[in-house]
């Protein structure tokens, strides 16, 4: 112990800087772009429709998240592990991990969508007596993201295989279809045009994203991908 001791102090400290940061960045970016596209529309709203109806949108929007807290518990534990099936070049069981969490998180969603389509106009009586307007909103970002669950973990599967700028990318995409539809619908269709467009977006961003896989990785990570 002693000497693995004596030999750290005395070896030389290695930095990676340009690497560090050209893996960072986009990763950073990605983090960025994914909590503006939970915002953007909400503020949008706002802007467009006044804060009476971006305050029914945001509590719709904010109750269609407990479908994401579903796939984050499902797929978050999963960014150690494809980073190491990756390394190991195991692709075959790379793809059944990431199948197999993709048809569990869509198995989960579709049940707890159903529910919140059903109580919809419950859960936002809660709130007040006008909040029940965001009925069809809600109802149309609960189909959304359900639809995404079905696309599984490849946002996590770019950026922990090294393609973080893939990754980005796709998420840039989702983003400017979220901001520009928003401009389009909103002023059309008031909160059912944002939640089109956030739908649109997200789906546009999930259906990239897993094509990126396919060409990065050579795997299918939806939930129909086949497992072995």
């Amino acid at each position: 112990r002693g000497q693995f001791s004596s030999a750290l102090k005395q070896a030389a400290p290695s930095y990676a800087v340009k690497q560090w940061l050209a893996v960072s960045i986009p990763m950073l970016l990605v983090a960025g772009m994914q909590v503006l596209n939970q915002r953007v529309d909400i503020l949008m709203v706002k802007n467009l429709m006044g804060a009476e109806e971006a305050g029914i949108y945001a509590v719709a929007n904010r109750g269609v998240m407990i479908i994401m807290l579903i796939f984050f518990a499902i797929n978050q534990p999963l960014a150690p592990v494809i980073a190491q099936l990756h390394a190991e070049k195991k692709t075959d069981r790379l793809q059944n991990i990431l199948v197999r969490a993709a048809r569990i998180s869509l198995f989960a969603a579709v049940p707890t969508g159903l529910l919140l389509i059903i109580f919809a106009t419950p859960f936002l009586r809660l709130f007040g007596a006008e909040f029940p307007a965001g009925r069809i909103p809600m109802i149309i970002m609960t189909a959304g993201y359900v639809a995404t669950m079905g696309f599984g973990s490849v946002s996590t599967a770019l950026t922990m295989t090294g393609h973080e700028r893939a990754a980005a990318f796709g998420i840039g995409v989702s983003v400017v279809m979220n901001i520009t539809l928003n401009l389009l619908l909103i002023p059309k269709f008031g909160m059912v045009g944002a939640a089109w467009a956030l739908a649109i977006g997200q789906i546009s961003a999930m259906i990239l994203m897993s094509a990126l896989v396919k060409r990065k990785l050579g795997i299918n990570s939806t939930a129909t991908g086949r497992t072995k």
